[in-house]
């Protein structure tokens, strides 16, 4: 899960050969348009998907992700959950995590 982009987490897994140890990525969709620019979308949509009232940047909230996630490895039984974060879009997943999970922050990271 990151607020980069599709095209650069996995191009950057593929030139490490790592793409293939992770069964999902969440992160905001990008595309080459016809210029060959890059394109970056947002994650969730903007107008219609449900605000979390954390300080989540609008094109994603974490914490809904972490809820999804949660959700589809329950019936598979209880995972352990560890978050390793690096700012603030980080404190709304962290607060979705339960007992037995962990957190790994950013030491002297700026958070707000």
């Amino acid at each position: 899960m990151s607020d980069a982009n599709v095209f650069f987490i996995e191009t950057i897994l593929e030139h490490h050969g790592l793409l293939h140890y992770f069964s999902e990525i969440n992160t905001n969709p990008s595309l080459i348009d016809k210029e060959g620019r890059l394109r970056i979308l947002p994650y969730h949509d903007l107008e219609t998907s449900p605000r979390c009232f954390n300080p989540c940047p609008p094109n994603m909230c974490k914490g809904v992700i972490i809820e999804r996630i949660r959700e589809s490895v329950s019936a598979v039984g209880r995972k352990r959950f560890i978050y390793v974060g690096d700012g603030k879009g980080d404190f709304c997943p962290s607060l979705k995590l339960e007992e037995g999970d962990h957190v790994m922050p950013k030491e002297d990271y700026p958070t707000m």
